[in-house]
Formats: C-alpha cells, structure tokens, sequence
C-alpha cells in the first residue's frame, strides 16, 4: 500500500487562525488509477 502525504492548512474565517488538532482523512476508492 503506498502512502501519500498531503500538506496544508486549515484557517478558521473569523478569527483568520489555525485550527488545533484537527485531522482529516481521505480516501481513494482506485476509480481511475490503481496506485
């Protein structure tokens, strides 16, 4: 299985800060591409 990494932030748009311990997960269901 490989593993992708993909980095970014999340700003909350009132007080324009980062948002703590937040986790987000995405899945591939290999529609197009077998990776």
């Amino acid at each position: 299985m490989t593993t992708f990494h993909v980095i970014g932030k999340i700003i909350n748009s009132f007080t324009k800060q980062g948002v703590a311990d937040l986790v987000i997960e995405a899945w591939d269901k290999d529609l197009i591409i077998n990776d």
